[in-house]
């Protein structure tokens, strides 16, 4: 009887020991992440903050090769990941000060308009930056070319973002200087160039920091419309379905767990730092390929919801409810730790699909102005994008135009600025 107890006992421990092939879904996306490729314009971006004389583009793929070894010595020799990254003090200055405000807080963009002898300053001391940013954002073929995983460095949004503002007060300065009506074109032009660089960004931050440069154009190009009573311009088309798809995006954060969990998988510090914990246990009650295909369902339906019309977009918040996006099957027997760790909260991505949803209303009621002749009374024919009747609403004494959604809309996504 012992030894058939024993027998049965190592029997189910080898069972145990079994994990599941990896959706075919989920193994495409994966597969996706890992492709052989190159992107100039990645090396630009990583490379964006070296300082005057350096060419970003050899600064970033220097940047990258050192990555690549150390993701190198971090799979195959299991070494903490490490890499060369540039010397901090040899970085262009990053400008700061109280006109590189969040465009949508309160308050911001009084301030980007206020002292022009300032702005004028800025363009001077900036200048570097500035060239940098017109020729990174005409760059094709944008990729992240790292390994999707936690500790992977992210490229220098911050500078990014820095040099857009710049590219903002440009315009500001160009119609105080008498050319008003140019500075909007230059504005509506790099609406259109940005758009395209939403379209390649394929990480969350970089979309939503692409998509809040939009939303900054669309408010200056209004109040400086407002301001200098200007008019003739084209409609601004709605933010498209592929340009706001989440497939990439949610394929790179599959691609992070998928490095977490395997990385798990057997480890004798699955339970504590320098552990040793045997890994024929820790493979009982965790199995990094049931985990995934337990997740992917989730990320592929988020992947699937940024694809929905604008109107089903607001009934798919209104019923969520009851079709809350699952990252977790229920407890299983074979994986109890993986179906654990898939139930950790994450980020509300539905959340984050509503702004690109949301910026699709301040275009509406920019486009409101461009429709009209006297740009003053035909706003409040705008139509909302969500299908819903309200008309919009003024706020701020007039400052502000606003429509409703179905989330709520912390970054002025659905209003338009028309005066400070």
């Amino acid at each position: 009887m012992i030894i058939i107890i024993i027998a049965a006992l190592f029997i189910g421990v080898l069972v145990f020991q079994i994990d599941d092939e990896l959706d075919p879904g989920a193994a495409l996306w994966l597969e996706k992440m890992n492709s052989p490729e190159t992107s100039e314009a990645y090396f630009f971006l990583m490379g964006f903050f070296s300082k005057e004389g350096d060419d970003p583009i050899v600064v970033g793929k220097s940047i990258y090769q050192s990555i690549r070894e150390g993701e190198d010595r971090y799979i195959n020799e299991k070494i903490l990941f490490d890499y060369i990254d540039y010397p901090k003090e040899n970085k262009i200055a990053l400008p700061k000060g109280d006109i590189y405000c969040s465009a949508w807080k309160p308050g911001c963009l009084k301030l980007i308009f206020g002292n022009v002898a300032e702005l004028k300053n800025e363009l001077s001391r900036h200048s570097t930056l500035l060239e940098r940013y017109s020729i990174f954002i005409r760059k094709d073929g944008y990729k992240t070319l790292t390994r999707p995983k936690l500790t992977e460095p992210i490229p220098s949004y911050e500078y990014f973002s820095a040099s857009h503002r710049l590219n903002s007060i440009r315009a500001i300065v160009k119609a105080h200087n008498g050319e008003p009506k140019a500075a909007v074109s230059d504005l509506y032009t790099n609406f259109e160039i940005l758009r395209r660089a939403l379209y390649r960004q394929d990480n969350i931050i970089g979309k939503l920091s692409v998509l809040m440069m939009l939303s900054e154009n669309l408010d200056i190009m209004s109040i400086l419309m407002h301001e200098y009573d200007l008019d003739g311009f084209d409609e601004i088309g709605k933010i498209t379905k592929e340009e706001r798809g989440f497939e990439n995006l949610m394929a790179r954060e599959l691609g992070m767990m998928h490095d977490t969990y395997w990385n798990l998988d057997r480890s004798p510090e699955f339970w504590e730092m320098k552990g040793n914990f045997p890994g024929w246990f820790v493979r009982i009650l965790f199995k990094p390929n049931m985990s995934i295909n337990a997740a992917y369902p989730g990320y592929h339906e988020v992947a699937k919801t940024s694809q929905l019309s604008q109107i089903a977009f607001a009934t798919y918040v209104q019923e969520k409810p009851a079709k809350q996006v699952i990252f977790e099957s229920e407890k299983s027997v074979r994986n109890y730790i993986g179906s654990i760790l898939n139930g950790i909260a994450r980020p509300d991505f539905t959340e984050y699909l509503g702004r690109f949803f949301d910026i699709n209303c301040k275009i509406e009621l920019l486009n409101s102005f461009l429709a009209s002749e006297s740009q003053k009374s035909e706003w409040s024919n705008a139509v909302n994008p969500y299908g819903s009747a309200d008309t919009p609403s003024v706020h701020e004494n007039g400052s502000k135009l606003c429509f409703q959604g179905p989330l709520e809309d912390a970054r002025n996504l659905r209003c338009l600025v028309i005066k400070i």
